[in-house]
């Protein structure tokens, strides 16, 4: 349950700042082609995006046993 929960949190944060940071799919579609070709065409909203995502997803994994004992064994 506990990475259910986990994994869904990230889900949550991703959809979120997609709509914050990227104004359709042509936009996201550039800025994660722009993040993994190199330094030259940089695009850190992608990078923001993807390291929010997954950092919400490894704190909630971590961090709601410590906040919710009874509930996360």
């Amino acid at each position: 349950m506990l990475t259910l929960v986990s994994f869904c949190s990230g889900l949550v944060v991703a959809f979120a700042l997609f709509r914050l940071l990227f104004a359709g799919w042509d936009d996201f579609g550039s800025g994660l082609d722009a993040a993994f070709r190199g330094l030259a065409r940089f695009s850190f909203r992608a990078w923001v995006w993807m390291l929010c995502s997954v950092g919400c997803g490894f704190a909630a994994y971590h961090l709601l046993p410590k906040l919710f004992p009874r509930v996360f064994p």
